[in-house]
């Protein structure tokens, strides 16, 4: 049994999905994800970040790539956002 996601946990994915849908097609480096997401709310750090990649890649919205040693990320399934509410509560 997982655990219950919160409210801020939802919006923290929904916000790292609209950031990678603003950049469909690309496959982004975490690092660089973190500087996109840092400008629209500085109080996500790496460990929350994860959290919601990790989310949104075990239901399939997102697939994590590797280059070398550099995780990137990119649109695996396009969403709504009343799809994304329902299928991340």
């Amino acid at each position: 049994m997982g655990r219950k996601r919160t409210k801020e946990m939802i919006e923290r994915a929904k916000l790292v999905y609209r950031v990678l849908m603003e950049n469909k097609g690309r496959d982004i480096p975490t690092k660089d994800l973190l500087f996109r997401i840092i400008k629209i709310d500085p109080a996500i750090d790496y460990s929350m970040l994860y959290q919601a990649l990790r989310i949104l890649r075990d239901k399939g919205f997102i697939m994590q790539k590797y280059r070398g040693k550099v995780s990137c990320w990119t649109i695996a399934k396009e969403a709504s956002v009343s799809e994304l509410e329902m299928k991340l509560s």
